[in-house]
């Protein structure tokens, strides 16, 4: 039996609207689910590193009490071990036994006897007076530092496999829309035939059959159903324009999940970047309290270098959350690098390293003074960190004919750039130093990209490592 018009005019619209929402709501689900998962699943690693990084400062609170009290005798100081060792206990015992590779049910058992062995010990002063539980402390923060390291590890591998994710969902929603879009025309085209069709058909019925005209048949109908055709197809349009602004609203509450993830992390490195420099600020001044002999020269020069310390860490976060807008002008590229080179050149004659300035004749670009001397600082000391036994850091740029810019490049003869970091380097949180945040090389890219520029790293193939900048003239060029 032949279909009535209408019904074959909508069906195609029919069949291609059930398709795209039965599609659109199955991602819908998929992506709400996923999204949950991840977001509990960012909070326990975050709560973890926070776990490890609590767990490595009490048994670091642990060895210095005993080092007092191994010198002192006092049993404050003794009590205070014991608090120390009782904390740690706490945050061993919430480490996640998988990822910390066995570690906890190592720490536990230790941590139980040195806190034994402290309630039962004594101790008498002496200069030469070895801390007591020495070596179960200094195995115990070795095994804590390791667990540390594979919780980073662990918040690492979820932030990339969540970026990865986050990047099929947005590929499936744009195929997606490519696929509505296809069916759309095809159905479309279904329709337009049907229509003509079924207009040829009605002419011809006009013509041959004037009677049934005269007797009022209801012959022509397209307009109506055709109203009632594009109705549906708005109808679909909405529906389809419904589902992407859903998924994409899912997509960016995992994007935030991750951000909140990474704010977590970054937390927890810069309370314990502070907690140190505020630690021993606090042991000078208490120690010239119970003296009452007040801060010579030296600790005060000490508590100056802390506080600059927490100063520099403070404006990095800074820098990487709320970077500044720069402020455009034409400087000389040579003035920059010089500028650059005096303020590192202390650090780096004390470790016995020499910094060789290589210019081409003088460049001038439209930049921020202030925000690429920061960058090239920042690559200056990393070089400089790179050579604790000493060296050599060349530092030099010239011109990039083929590209209309200024190629800046800081070489350092260290010992190279391990290859599972390099891919790595730039991305907030990866750092080669024990100590370092990772914010450094994070906030110098964001401040070279931002004047539409490059930087990138590589090692050389008789070892150490090369950081290039390339940035445009824009408005001005070679002098």
């Amino acid at each position: 039996m032949k279909l009535p018009l209408l019904w074959r005019m909508i069906l195609p619209t029919i069949v291609v609207s059930t398709l795209l929402l039965t599609v659109g709501l199955g991602m819908a689900v998929y992506v709400y689910r996923w999204n949950a998962a991840v977001s509990e699943q960012l909070d326990d690693r975050v709560a973890a590193v926070l776990a490890a990084e609590e767990l490595v400062l009490a048994l670091r609170d642990t060895r210095l009490e005993l080092e007092h009290f191994a010198a002192s005798g006092e049993s404050e100081f003794r009590m205070a071990a014991e608090e120390a060792v009782a904390r740690a206990l706490d945050h061993a015992r919430s480490l996640d036994a998988e990822r910390s590779e066995g570690i906890a049910q190592r720490l536990i058992p230790e941590l139980q006897e040195l806190a034994e062995h402290i309630a039962s010990s004594s101790a008498t002063t002496s200069s030469d007076a070895e801390p007591i539980g020495g070596d179960v402390v200094e195995r115990s923060l070795a095994d804590a530092v390791a667990a540390l390291r594979a919780e980073r590890e662990a918040v690492t591998q979820d932030s990339r496999q969540n970026r990865a994710l986050a990047g099929r969902v947005g590929t499936s929603v744009a195929l997606l829309g490519v696929c509505g879009a296809a069916a759309g025309l095809v159905a479309g085209f279904g329709v337009a035939r049907g229509v003509a069709r079924s207009v040829e058909e009605l002419g011809g019925a006009v013509h041959s059959l004037h009677d049934s005209l005269i007797e009022g048949d209801p012959l022509i109908r397209p307009p109506t159903e055709l109203r009632e055709l594009i109705a549906a197809m708005s109808h679909v349009r909405n529906q389809t324009a419904g589902m992407v602004t859903e998924l994409e609203r899912s997509r960016e509450s995992a994007a935030r999940a991750d951000q909140l993830a990474a704010v977590g992390q970054l937390a927890a490195g810069i309370a314990h970047e502070l907690r140190n420099p505020l630690t021993a600020i606090k042991l000078l001044v208490d120690s010239a309290l119970d003296e009452s002999t007040g801060l010579d020269e030296r600790e005060l020069g000490v508590i100056a270098e802390e506080i600059q310390r927490m100063q520099q860490m403070l404006q990095t976060f800074l820098d990487f959350a709320r970077p500044p807008k720069p402020a455009m002008r034409q400087v000389g590229v040579d003035d920059l690098c010089r500028q650059a080179v005096e303020v590192a050149r202390p650090r780096a004659r004390r470790l016995g390293i020499e910094i060789e300035l290589h210019d081409d004749p003088q460049v001038r670009i439209s930049a921020d003074p202030q925000q690429l001397r920061q960058v090239l600082l920042n690559l200056l000391i990393n070089a400089i960190d790179a050579q604790p036994a000493g060296g050599r850091i060349r530092l030099r740029y010239s011109t990039v004919a083929a590209e209309d810019a200024v190629a800046i490049e800081v070489v350092d003869d260290g010992s190279g750039i391990d290859e599972d970091v390099i891919q790595r380097i730039f991305e907030p949180f990866v750092s080669t130093k024990d100590t370092g945040v990772g914010l450094g090389l994070a906030v110098s890219r964001r401040i070279v990209q931002s004047h539409g520029g490059t930087l990138t790293a590589a090692n050389l193939p008789d070892g150490g490592a090369v950081f290039r900048i390339v940035l445009p003239f824009g408005a001005v060029g070679s002098a």
